[in-house]
């Protein structure tokens, strides 16, 4: 079978590599697959459709939907063999549907989270004026567009029940099934090399007898809860040897050095900025802790860290309770004493952080499923086909 995906701007992390995974799983199943995406990082086999810039000029979602419309004309002749399409945004699918050829395919659409629980957060949490007001606007129309796309097809592929759950209340009236497909947490397949320079100055702080937190995020300040954990390890300056590393990029970062200093945490914290492949730091890292206050989906970061055996303490949110389980390795969500607290049981209490690490192994067992094959099943039987 020949499949088209569609990834039409960048994505915070773990987004594009689901593209690219998803892509690869059909390739080794014996598949093809188009790409149209305005760049291609890594490529696995992929047939690749460089996006042509109509319409870029155009502001906001809207600009991107006519540039996807107008791609899927000029690309024509290329698409007259595919078989089935796959998104994973709404933006994505929505144009998808507004092409008469395309949308007669089945479609097979991964929704990864719910950005209108997001953009009402940022819509009121956001630093940047700017981004209030944008994420307002999204708020006008969104809603609009994910009901059409809901609407127009049979099934939707979500990663948690919980989600499924807020659809089904947001759109009581659409007829539509969702698949819980969780993703594993295997992540052997990523393609980025390592910062060697970051992998040392994290290496040096463990042999100097360091306890290191770790938070790894795209940063929306507040969503993300960057201002709680630096509150939390304000709490902490009596306790010298428990040392964060920060990573994390976006237009909110300039806010972390910028705190760090105001609370006098410039010994007690190092800020690495963006780096690649992530992941690979974590086995250096003693616990991941992972203070999101808003609606995330199903956080990539978290499974990375089961991948990589760290100890984790997560927020309380739909999301990390449907990945962790268990309340000793979840805290209040916004509460900083709560989250100072249990880093120091971790540090302190030998038994305490044997317990989180069994624990997080424990739920490691529920995600070691076999991701490539069900993504393959799922799109080859056409699952998301158009009604």
């Amino acid at each position: 079978m020949n499949f088209l995906t569609v990834s039409m701007y960048s994505e915070g992390h773990g987004g594009y590599e689901r593209h690219r995974r998803m892509s690869q799983a059909l390739i080794e199943a014996g598949h093809q697959v188009y790409w149209l995406a305005p760049e291609i990082k890594n490529p696995v086999g992929e047939n690749f459709l460089p996006l042509i810039k109509y319409y870029s000029w155009l502001p906001g979602p809207f600009g991107w939907i006519l540039q996807l419309y107008f791609n899927l004309m000029h690309y024509r002749e290329h698409l007259r063999d595919i078989d089935a399409v796959f998104t994973t945004k709404e933006y994505d699918a929505f144009g998808c549907i507004l092409d008469k050829y395309i949308r007669t395919l089945p479609h097979i659409f991964f929704l990864h989270g719910d950005t209108i629980e997001c953009e009402k957060y940022l819509a009121a949490n956001s630093f940047s004026l700017i981004r209030r007001i944008k994420s307002r606007l999204m708020l006008l129309f969104y809603p609009w567009i994910q009901r059409k796309v809901l609407n127009y097809f049979s099934h939707v592929v979500v990663q948690a029940e919980f989600l499924a759950d807020s659809l089904r209340e947001r759109h009581p009236l659409i007829e539509c099934e969702y698949i819980v497909l969780t993703t594993d947490c295997v992540f052997d397949w990523h393609p980025e090399k390592i910062n060697l320079r970051h992998k040392e100055e994290i290496k040096s702080l463990k042999e100097t007898g360091k306890f290191i937190v770790g938070i790894i995020a795209q940063v929306f300040y507040r969503a993300k809860g960057f201002d709680t954990f630096l509150d939390a390890m304000a709490r902490l300056q009596n306790y010298s040897d428990i040392h964060a590393v920060i990573i994390g990029y976006g237009s909110e970062a300039f806010l972390i050095p910028k705190n760090i200093k105001r609370l006098g945490l410039e010994k007690k914290i190092t800020f690495l900025g963006r780096t690649p492949a992530a992941h690979n730091l974590m086995p250096f890292i003693d616990v991941i802790a992972a203070p999101t206050q808003f609606f995330d989906a199903f956080p990539t970061v978290i499974l990375e860290a089961m991948e990589a055996d760290c100890c984790i303490i997560a927020s309380d949110i739909d999301s990390h309770k449907a990945q962790l389980n268990y309340e000793d390795l979840l805290f209040p969500k916004g509460d900083d004493e709560a989250l100072s607290i249990s880093l120091i049981n971790l540090y302190t209490d030998r038994k305490k952080l044997a317990n989180n690490r069994n624990l997080v192994r424990k739920r490691k067992k529920t995600f070691q499923v076999n991701w490539n094959s069900e993504v393959v099943k799922i799109l080859v039987s056409g699952g998301g086909k158009t009604q």
